[in-house]
């Protein structure tokens, strides 16, 4: 992990990231340039019991989209905004010091214009 990562390890900048989550209602989630899940807004205890269900049943596939979501961002070199495979939305941007990107900050996931997702297709039991 690059340290100048270490910021969102501060109490003061985790008390701003908790209360975007907690204003907005989004989870908000900072990872590090190997997608790894650093910290979040919200405890993942408190995801939408929708999220809770999903990533109880596919943790791997949802791993494998923020990766994926991540280096999308990179290639396109800005935010990037997509609906999750399992219907909500989220949005992914870059995390620059020096123009170096040490980061991604996700935020989701969130309803479009109060539209409701696809169904799910797939579950595996």
């Amino acid at each position: 992990m690059t340290g100048k990562l270490g910021i969102f390890y501060n109490e003061e900048v985790q008390r701003l990231i908790d209360s975007f989550a907690y204003c907005f209602k989004v989870r908000t989630t900072i990872f590090s340039v190997d997608a790894e899940a650093l910290t979040m807004g919200i405890p993942s205890d408190d995801l939408s019991p929708f999220c809770k269900l999903i990533r109880t049943r596919q943790a791997e596939r949802c791993a494998l989209q923020d990766t994926l979501m991540c280096r999308r961002c990179t290639n396109l070199d800005r935010p990037y905004t997509y609906q999750c495979y399992a219907g909500p939305t989220e949005s992914v941007m870059p995390i620059k010091a020096d123009s170096t990107l040490i980061g991604y900050a996700m935020v989701g996931q969130f309803r479009m214009r109060g539209s409701l997702p696809p169904p799910i297709r797939y579950l595996s039991p």
